[in-house]
């Protein structure tokens, strides 16, 4: 293998003084940094590297200006936790010069800039900020909670100490702070999800469903109990760690340390309904929110719970536990039920936990039967009827507790290819331990093999026929029949716009053309 050594390096160095904290930022860019190797014509990788002189923690681009916004954020001296303290500031790549820099406390404020508009919260406050001075634009008593980047629509709550209901949601002009609508969605529970149905429509799950319309606040809105107050309970760990949320794509989010939150199911929807399971009811909502039929749930029972449809069945299993904050939660009691889609008839409710704290921490399907993942064993239930037809036990001395089901983003090298794990050997099942092993079982639910997570790369990054892969803070990109045709060494929270690809790694921003990794002859 040749490489095309680059030997003239050029460097551009830049001082700019801060207004306000009148501090020096410092940047130096290098256009011919190599980062990589393009392997078939085995040529260098080259990118463009800007050096500033604290780490970098996090940064945003502004395609429509070509600025980036940084964080420049150190670490303690353990190494283990991210300093209160830093700067944020606004960066133009094309002319090479720091436009302005804000000392922050990132625990109790924060700077995001949504194509065009600069955000700055601080203290329930929003402030507009000028995108090329840092100058203040204009205020707002509102915290923002989403924004919609194309129609330049922000949605948030009044500060509770203003003489507004504090569950009115507003609806913000981002490009002068008027208030265009109101509408009252609660916020006890906290916000469960939201997601968009179409260019001008929002789902939110909060205490409910709501549909809205993020122009002018419209939409319907069906309510019920999404978490427990005033909740007596042991704590069962904190999640499943920062690994086991990578391999099987689960996380927990935090809305607050003082209620059970996520008492709910997935939003399900077919071309005319909706289905929602929650603290109190199982629902079908039709068209305006309308309730088709409501069945109600044993909400002593109920915890955070997922729902499937397959034909005319609906299938719930609820896992037997919740989130407070962080925190994972010993709440209700794991079963699983089945109801009719049209009428919402039960036809079975069985509990299927086996002793305290016995939650289930992964589903699968396997044609008919479901396979449920509890700390240890896993288990096979018939759909049709809820009964159990095998349990394997796995000692949590010998394998550890059984996390999840390996995700279809976690690939393996196989005979020179690389694959996602799970389409191996479709008639495996693959489980992630607490131990950082990936255990293969066989059709009967027993172990044959272990993998060590070391061995596999997770998927993060499509970019037209070419899959990016990393490992190890670095990146193999394989094209569409699994062939390795480069490597890079940039980590997983890379970004892409267009053809180019943004990446951090301690006190270096990279810029990447990725026309460079396309498929050419030597």
């Amino acid at each position: 293998m040749k490489y095309n050594r680059i030997i003239l390096i050029t460097l551009l160095v830049m001082c700019v003084t801060v207004r306000s904290q009148k501090k020096k930022i410092t940047v130096l860019a290098n256009d011919k940094k190599e980062i990589g190797t393009n392997i078939i014509s085995e040529t260098a990788i080259l990118a463009t590297e800007y050096l500033f002189a604290e780490r970098v923690s996090e940064f945003q681009i502004d395609t429509l200006s070509n600025h980036i916004d940084l964080q420049l954020r150190g670490l303690s001296k353990n190494g283990k936790w991210l300093d209160n303290k830093g700067y944020t500031l606004r960066y133009d790549a094309e002319n090479q010069k720091v436009l302005w820099s804000e000392k922050v406390n990132y625990q109790l404020e924060n700077i995001e800039q949504f194509e065009g508009i600069t955000l700055r919260t601080k203290a329930g406050k929003t402030f507009c900020i000028d995108n090329d001075t840092g100058e203040e634009l204009w205020e707002i008593k509102n915290s923002i909670l989403f924004v919609d980047r194309t129609k330049k629509i922000a949605l948030g709550y009044r500060l509770a100490s203003s003489n507004k209901d504090p569950e009115i949601l507003e609806g913000i002009d981002l490009r002068n702070g008027n208030i265009l609508w109101e509408r009252f969605i609660t916020r006890e529970y906290g916000w469960d999800d939201i997601y968009r149905i179409d260019e001008s429509n929002l789902m939110i799950v909060a205490g409910g469903v709501h549909k809205l319309n993020i122009s002018d606040g419209t939409g319907w809105d069906y309510h019920t109990k999404t978490g427990k107050k005033d909740y007596t309970s042991s704590a069962v760990g904190t999640g499943l760690g920062i690994v086991a949320g990578l391999l099987t794509g689960t996380y927990a989010a935090s809305t607050g340390h003082d209620l059970v939150r996520d008492v709910r199911s997935n939003v399900i929807e077919d071309s005319l309904n909706i289905y929602f399971a929650s603290n109190e009811y199982f629902v079908k909502l039709g068209e305006k929110g309308s309730i088709r039929w409501q069945i109600k749930l044993p909400d002593d029972k109920t915890s955070k719970s997922q729902i499937f449809k397959k034909e005319e069945e609906l299938l719930m299993v609820n896992k037997g536990f919740a989130y407070m904050g962080y925190r994972k939660l010993d709440v209700g009691m794991p079963f699983i039920a089945s109801f009719d889609s049209e009428t919402g008839q039960q036809k079975y409710l069985i509990e299927v936990g086996e002793e305290k704290n016995d939650n289930i921490n992964g589903i699968d399907l396997d044609g008919n039967n479901l396979l449920l993942l509890f700390p240890n064993r896993v288990s096979k239930f018939n759909m049709e009827n809820g009964q159990i037809i095998e349990s394997s036990p796995f000692s949590e001395v010998g394998f550890g507790g059984l996390n999840n089901f390996i995700g279809e983003h976690v690939f393996i090298e196989n005979n020179s290819k690389y694959i996602s794990l799970p389409k191996v050997d479709i008639a495996k099942h693959y489980v992630l331990t607490n131990k950082n092993k990936i255990l293969v079982l066989d059709s009967e639910l027993k172990p044959e093999d272990e993998i060590d997570t070391n061995q596999v790369y997770l998927y993060y990054l499509k970019w037209k026929d070419y899959s990016f892969l990393t490992r190890d803070n670095s990146t193999m990109v394989i094209d569409g029949k699994g062939q390795k045709v480069a490597e890079i060494t940039v980590n997983k929270n890379s970004r892409l716009i267009g053809n180019k690809l943004y990446s951090i790694s301690d006190k270096s921003l990279s810029i990447i053309d990725l026309n460079q990794i396309i498929d050419t002859e030597p």
